[in-house]
C-alpha cells in the first residue's frame, strides 16, 4: 500500500509534534510484540535500486530524509517533522505502510469540521466477541465515527472497555474512534485512552472537581476534547468552558446500559448549548435513545452527532452486515 503524505505544507507547526508523538507511539501500542525491534533514526539518502523520497512523491531532499526501518518496511520521515519530537536520539517504532497511511489519513479526518449529520454506532451494542469486524461493518455500511462508552462500575453501574480494547479495534477502524469516559476519576487514564488511539476523548463534566484540568490533559495528550452532560446537569456547567472543547455530549438517557428510552426533557438542553456555542467549532453529540423517531428532534435542535446503539445494531451481524446500513441510513434521513 501507498504511503499518503503530511508535509510541512500541509500541517501547521503547532501540530507537527502531534503527528510525529502519535506515529511513533500509537502504533507500538497497537502490536508492541510486532514492534520490539527498533533501530535508531539515522540521516541517510536511498540506497541502490531505492526510490528516492522524490521519486516517492515527498516534497523533500533526500539528503534531508530519515529513514527507519524494521525487517520489512522502510519509513521516510523528513527530519522537519522529527525536530519536532523532544530527543532527536529516540528511537522510531516502525510500521507498515498501511499503519502509517492510516495514522495520517486519521490526523487529517480530524482536522475537519462541519455540521453535517454524523452517524457514530455504540459498540456496546456490537459483538462482543467479534469487535474488529462488527467496526468495519459499520464503517462499510456508512457510520461516521465509531463510539466507544467506557464506564468503571463507580461512575455509572456497569463496567466496559479500557485501553486495551481501544488499542485491539484501533486498526480495525478508519475513521474518527469517540472515547466517551463514563468514569471517575478521568485524569490518571486518559493518556493510556490517547496512546490507544481515541481521536475525541470526552469525560463528564460531573466526573471531578477539576474538569479545566482535565480538559487540558486530553488536549495536552493530543486527542480532541469532548464534555458530557447527564441529564440532571444544565447546560450552564459548561458555559465557561466552550473555549476548550471540540464536543459536547448531551446524555438523553442516564448513562450505564443501553437501550434505555430517551429523555425528551434533553431537547431544550440542546438548543440552548446550540445558541451558547454559536459559531465556535463544536459538535453537538446526542447519546441515548437515538432512532428515527428522536433523530429529528435533536437535530432541529442543533445536534450534528447522533450515538446510536441497539437502533443500528439490530437485526444485523458481521455475517448480515446489510441492516446496519439500512438502519443508519433510516436514522440519517430522519435526521436530514
Amino acid at each position: 500500500m501507498g504511503l499518503t503524505w503530511l508535509d510541512k505544507d500541509n500541517i501547521a507547526f503547532s501540530q507537527r509534534y502531534d503527528f510525529v508523538r502519535k506515529m511513533m507511539t500509537h502504533l507500538a501500542v497497537l502490536n508492541p510484540k510486532k514492534f520490539e525491534k527498533v533501530m535508531t533514526v539515522q540521516r541517510t539518502g536511498p540506497r541502490r535500486g531505492q526510490r528516492s523520497p522524490r521519486q516517492m512523491g515527498l516534497s523533500t531532499s533526500a539528503q534531508d530524509v530519515f529513514v527507519a526501518k524494521n525487517l520489512r518496511h522502510i519509513l521516510f520521515v523528513p527530519s522537519i517533522l522529527l525536530r519536532c519530537s523532544m530527543k532527536m536520539h529516540h528511537p522510531v517504532t516502525n510500521a507498515a505502510c498501511q499503519g502509517i497511511a492510516f495514522a495520517i489519513n486519521r490526523m487529517r479526518y480530524a482536522m475537519t469540521f462541519d455540521r453535517s449529520i454524523k452517524i457514530a454506532p455504540s459498540i456496546l451494542s456490537a459483538d462482543f466477541a467479534n469487535f474488529g469486524a462488527e467496526c468495519e461493518a459499520i464503517e462499510a455500511q456508512g457510520a461516521d465515527w465509531v463510539h466507544v462508552d467506557v464506564m468503571d462500575g463507580h461512575f455509572v453501574p456497569n463496567i466496559t472497555f479500557g485501553p486495551a480494547t481501544c488499542a485491539a479495534i484501533r486498526p480495525h477502524i478508519k475513521g474518527i474512534m469517540d472515547v466517551h469516559l463514563m468514569i471517575a476519576p478521568v485524569d490518571p487514564f486518559i493518556e493510556g485512552f490517547a496512546k490507544a488511539g481515541a481521536d475525541i476523548i470526552t469525560a463528564h463534566v460531573e466526573a471531578g472537581p477539576h474538569i479545566h484540568r482535565t480538559l487540558q490533559a486530553i488536549r495536552g495528550a493530543g486527542a480532541k476534547a469532548g464534555i458530557a452532560l447527564n441529564p440532571g446537569t444544565s447546560a450552564s456547567s459548561v458555559e465557561a468552558l466552550l473555549d476548550m472543547v471540540d464536543l459536547v455530549c448531551v446524555m438523553t438517557v442516564n448513562p450505564g446500559f443501553g437501550g434505555q428510552k430517551f429523555i425528551h426533557s434533553q431537547v431544550e438542553k440542546v438548543r440552548t448549548l446550540r445558541a451558547m456555542i454559536g459559531d465556535r467549532p463544536i459538535h453537538i453529540e446526542i447519546d441515548g435513545g437515538v432512532d428515527p423517531t428522536t433523530a429529528p428532534l435533536v437535530a432541529a435542535a442543533g445536534a450534528d452527532v447522533l450515538v446510536a446503539g441497539s437502533a443500528v445494531f439490530r437485526g444485523g451481524s458481521v455475517g448480515n452486515p446489510a441492516p446496519y446500513g439500512e438502519n443508519i441510513r433510516a436514522i440519517r434521513a430522519a435526521a436530514s
